[in-house]
């Protein structure tokens, strides 16, 4: 009797460690799959942010070549 009630509950016990580790896993994995997503929004942010960096950059490299040209020729239309 002693016997089948210690793998009784060594059943339950197991039972419940695998409950508890499964649950462990699916939280785990709904953690790591909002992390992803936060990873993802940022990469886009950044790109967007390279993006905007690099117009910039143009935009001012243009008026800086104009600014120049007018100076150099004196041509109101620079």
């Amino acid at each position: 009797m002693l016997k089948n009630h210690r793998i009784r509950v060594l059943g339950v016990t197991l039972t419940l460690c695998g409950l508890v580790s499964a649950l462990f896993v699916a939280l785990t994995n709904l953690w790591l799959e909002n992390t992803g997503k936060q990873v993802t929004a940022a990469g886009k942010s950044r790109y967007t942010s390279y993006l905007l960096a690099d117009e910039l950059r143009q935009s001012s490299d243009d008026l800086t070549r104009l600014a120049r040209t007018y100076v150099v020729s004196g041509d109101a239309s620079y």
